[in-house]
């Protein structure tokens, strides 16, 4: 599998080097060399062969180093002394997608190349002359975009919950003679807590922010048909972990009907099961797209292959003309109010009667009471 990976830049002893090996380019920073660039990145190139790409050739001869993707350029430079070191990775020979001329300079000594422009012209006022451009680059001032897609929940899981009084109510008949048919509904609310949280971090090479916003939703975790929402907007650096909270109040309800004989004292009790920890694996899906600083956006196989360049176990389910989308795994967190109940009691002859619960006082008949 083809994948876009960074092309170091470094220089020392009047020459500049470029290479993928990260462990090369170390190697050659701890001595004379020094990285230079956007953060020792010169551009992004694949490190093996992709649909219309051709190979960059390294070549080496006193102190300079020569990159080629012509064969007869090599054997001309190879004849001339210079001696091939291999492929350094795989190029583009034309524009396509975000890719950018690689421009090369020469000043009799040193071989240059940049993909920017105004440092190319600046080179060529101080000494270096254009020379034929070996092909076309991924520039590496990236910028990627993710927009909220879709979430995907699996079940429920409510290991723990506990049955919580949400809401009470007495009633006195005072009536000697008549029975008091009583019907009402308990209501109350109560705040809940949420929050989502990426298990995965995102990880798309050296010089990649990522912006997203996204609006996530847990359909069935409040009560009713009522969803729980957190719009989330939030500015990843590489390797970032991120968790959103959002509260919201459920509302809780119970209707019930109890009849009160004369002279009688009755309690009805809402309850509700209630869990601090329902917990339910999700899978966020965004859409990303990115774009160079000179404005260049990449085409949706060189964001696949920018993305998995950088990130070993990323998903990419589905590759756009200018988009694909990314899986992230996470994990919601949540309160849940689930199934109501309202308990009538009988509270004659109890001296507690009065207590805290709302009290209403009736006289025989049916009533309504206000919930």
């Amino acid at each position: 599998m083809a994948r876009l990976i960074p092309l170091y830049r470094l220089f020392g002893n009047g020459d500049h080097f470029y290479t993928t090996n990260k462990a090369e380019a170390d190697q050659a920073a701890a001595g004379v060399y020094h990285f230079e660039g956007d953060k020792g990145v010169a551009c992004y190139v694949y490190g093996s062969a992709a649909p219309g790409t051709q190979p960059l050739w390294r070549l080496f001869k006193d102190d300079d180093h020569f990159y080629t993707c012509d064969p007869n350029e090599r054997e001309t430079a190879q004849a001339g002394g210079y001696h091939l070191e291999g492929v350094v990775g795989y190029i583009y020979p034309h524009p396509v997608g975000a890719a950018t001329t690689f421009y090369r300079l020469f000043n009799g000594k040193d071989h240059f190349y940049t993909v920017n422009a105004n440092e190319a012209r600046q080179a060529a006022s101080g000494g270096y002359h254009f020379e034929t451009a070996p092909g076309c680059v991924i520039a590496p001032d990236i910028t990627w975009t993710m927009q909220y897609d879709d979430i995907r929940y699996r079940p429920l899981k409510i290991p723990n919950s506990q049955v919580d009084l949400f809401a009470s109510m007495v009633v006195h008949n005072k009536s000697t003679t008549a029975t008091s048919h009583v019907q009402s509904t308990l209501t109350n609310s109560r705040e809940a807590s949420f929050a989502w949280g990426i298990n995965e971090q995102f990880n798309f090479g050296q010089s990649l922010e990522i912006s997203a916003t996204a609006e996530l939703s847990v359909p069935g975790i409040a009560r009713g048909s009522e969803t729980v929402t957190a719009t989330v907007q939030w500015g990843l650096q590489v390797g970032s972990h991120q968790d959103w909270t959002e509260t919201k109040s459920q509302s809780l309800s119970g209707g019930f009907s109890m009849d009160v004989p004369p002279g009688g004292w009755s309690e009805a009790r809402g309850t509700v099961n209630w869990a601090d920890d329902a917990t339910t694996d999700f899978t966020l899906i965004l859409r990303a797209s990115a774009m160079t600083g000179q404005g260049l956006a990449l085409n949706g196989t060189q964001l696949h292959d920018l993305a998995i360049g950088n990130e070993e176990n990323i998903a990419v389910p589905k590759i756009g003309t200018t988009t694909i989308l990314i899986e992230r795994k996470g994990t919601f967190t949540g309160s849940y109010g689930g199934e109501t109940n309202v308990v009538v009691e009988d509270l004659s002859g109890r001296p507690d009667k009065t207590d805290d619960a709302p009290q209403y006082t009736v006289s025989g008949g049916t009533v309504q009471l206000p919930g």
